[in-house]
Formats: C-alpha cells, sequence, structure tokens
C-alpha cells in the first residue's frame, strides 16, 4: 500500500513537469497562432491607415486639380499692355520667355499668323498672346495690316495736299515703317483717323498709309472736292467710229469709277465697260487690264444676235482737256484719241 502512494505520488510529480506524460503542442500552437494573429491585425491595421491616407492624399490631389481656377501663362512678369496695332508674323516666330533670342520658347507662331502686339519695355521686343501663351517677339518680325486705302470712296474722304514734306508710315507708333516720302504740295486723298486726329489715312501712289494730319492743307469732302466729278456724266462722241456714233456714261459708286462706252451701226451693237480708278494727280482716269468688250450683231432683217465677248482684259484712259473727254483705247488703239463732248 505505501509503496502504491509513493509511487502515485512520483506520477504526479512527473505530470507536473514540463514536457512529460502531457502534450503541449496544442497550448504552444495556441500562443504562437495568438502571437501571429496580433501580428497580422496590427500590419492590417497598418495597411489599412495607410490606404485610408493615400486614399486621402489621392483625393485632396484631384480636388486641387478639378478646382484650382485655370490661369494664363504670364512665364514670369509679362503681361500684355495696351494693344499698338493688329498685324501678321512675316515667318514662323517663337513667342519668347524674355526679351531675348537665346531664351526658351513658350509656343512658335506659325507664318502669316495675325496677331496682336503691345510695347514693350526693352527696345526691338513687342509682348503678344497667342494660345495662351503671352511672351516676346522681335519688332522686325511682324508686320502692321495696311489701313483700308482712301479709294474706296465715301462721304467722309477729303482731297487735300500736303504743306509740306511728309512721311507716309505704316502705322502711328514708335516701330511703324516708312512706306513713301509725300513731296510738299503734293494733292492727295484722306480721311481723319478717328481714334487719334493726329493723324490722317492718306494714299500715295496706291499705298495707303499714315501722315500727320499737321502736315495736311485741308480739302473739300464730298463732289466739291471729288476728283471724279469732273467725269461723272453722259459723253457723245465728236467724230464717228467704224461708221458708228459712239457715248459714253460715266458713273462712280463706292469703290470705282463705271466707264460704259456704247457704240451702234446697222449690222453691230458694240458695248465697253471699264472699271477705272483716278490717278495721283486726279488728271485722268485710269482703267487697267479688266475692261469688257462685248459685240452684239443684227441680221439684214433686223434680227439681234447673242452678244460675243471680244475681250475680257481692255485697257484704256480717259482724260479731260478744254472740257473734251478723250479715250485712249490701249488695247488695240480702235478709239484712240476720239473726243468727247458732255451732255449731261
Amino acid at each position: 500500500m505505501k509503496k502504491q502512494i509513493i509511487t502515485i505520488a512520483l506520477l504526479g510529480t512527473l505530470l507536473m513537469l514540463p514536457g512529460c506524460g502531457k502534450d503541449t503542442s496544442s497550448t504552444s500552437a495556441s500562443s504562437s497562432g495568438a502571437e501571429k494573429a496580433a501580428v497580422t491585425s496590427e500590419a492590417v491595421t497598418d495597411t489599412a491607415s495607410s490606404a485610408a491616407t493615400t486614399k486621402k492624399a489621392s483625393a485632396a490631389t484631384e480636388a486641387d486639380v478639378t478646382t484650382a481656377p485655370a490661369e494664363k501663362q504670364t512665364e514670369g512678369s509679362v503681361q500684355l499692355g495696351n494693344i499698338l496695332f493688329g498685324g501678321y508674323v512675316t515667318a514662323e516666330t517663337p513667342v519668347r520667355s524674355k526679351p531675348d533670342a537665346n531664351s526658351d520658347a513658350l509656343i512658335v507662331i506659325p507664318e502669316g499668323t495675325q496677331i496682336g502686339v503691345s510695347e514693350s519695355d526693352v527696345n526691338g521686343w513687342f509682348i503678344t498672346e497667342f494660345k495662351d501663351k503671352i511672351g516676346y517677339i522681335p519688332v522686325n518680325s511682324v508686320k502692321e495690316i495696311a489701313p483700308v486705302s482712301p479709294e474706296v470712296c465715301g462721304d467722309n474722304v477729303y482731297i487735300g495736299s500736303v504743306s509740306a514734306n511728309a512721311r507716309l508710315m505704316s502705322g502711328t507708333h514708335a516701330y511703324a515703317e516708312l512706306l513713301a516720302e509725300i513731296p510738299s504740295g503734293t494733292q492727295i486723298k484722306y480721311y481723319i483717323l478717328a481714334s487719334d486726329e493726329k493723324w490722317v489715312v492718306a494714299s500715295y501712289k496706291n499705298i495707303a498709309g499714315y501722315v500727320e494730319s499737321k502736315y495736311i492743307q485741308e480739302g473739300e469732302s464730298g463732289s466739291n472736292g471729288d476728283p471724279y466729278a469732273e467725269y461723272t456724266g453722259q459723253w457723245r462722241s465728236e467724230a464717228q467710229w467704224n461708221g458708228c456714233d459712239i457715248n459714253i456714261q460715266i458713273s462712280r459708286d463706292r469703290e470705282c469709277v463705271n466707264v460704259e462706252v456704247s457704240a451702234h451701226s446697222a449690222v453691230a451693237d458694240y458695248q465697253w465697260n471699264y472699271p477705272c480708278v483716278c490717278n495721283e494727280d486726279g488728271t485722268c482716269l485710269e482703267c487697267d487690264g479688266k475692261g469688257i468688250l462685248k459685240r452684239t450683231d443684227r441680221t439684214p432683217d433686223g434680227d439681234i444676235q447673242e452678244p460675243v465677248t471680244v475681250y475680257s482684259d481692255g485697257e484704256a484712259r480717259f482724260n479731260i482737256k478744254g472740257g473734251t473727254l478723250f479715250w485712249d483705247d490701249c488695247k488695240e488703239g480702235t478709239a484712240s484719241q476720239i473726243g468727247f463732248s458732255k451732255i449731261g
């Protein structure tokens, strides 16, 4: 009995020792799994936190992109001033970030593109804007668009003369190009520039430009000062052409003078039509290369045929001497120096 008790006590002692008589693997696995679960939980928490932070940052970036106001590129302090004039570039022209040919090109303006330019604070450079880019271009890269010529007739067009040698300029600004020198006493057509009364738009040798108004000797507007006024009306020939009586009707519209010459015979009718312009000093009408001559034949029975165009590039000049209108048909010389008297 005593021996059994001692044996049981020893067994109890052995059971209490680690790894002896008891499977501890489940306890160890459970402990290890708990540790791993804790680590995994922390990792998941960190990942979720990181994802949330990333999402928040992304949302903030998107908000910045979508809500930030769009602004034009001005490259530093470059700003457009008052527009000096409208023109066009004569070649492909880079818009520079600085008034320096070696500075960065913001964009290139294609040849012939119309732009507006403003003055910069650097001599030899304009400031311009093209496709929301604002920068510098060289002065010599842009050519000003010519003004409307006074030859386009209107009530505000005057006939005058220059009181001294005057310069015909491409514009009214400091960078304007000299187009021609107008000698003192030259008669010109002009109109006053509405935006600046210190300048007029004048025409000289078929070139339209700007002249300082201080050089203009005022003339009269309308028909009293109109170089065409003496020509307009009906004229009748003093001689016949190929057995035909000839009549001339000269009229003017807003843009030019129209000359219609008609001749009639027993066998045919002739009709010339010339668009003309008055020459520089108003001494004659120049009709260059656009005159049309049509002939309408008639049969002996009096039937009228369809008009036939004889030519469509006729040239002529009409001038008045001593109250007589002379017609010089330069195309074929067929009506050279025939005189006409005014009948209305």
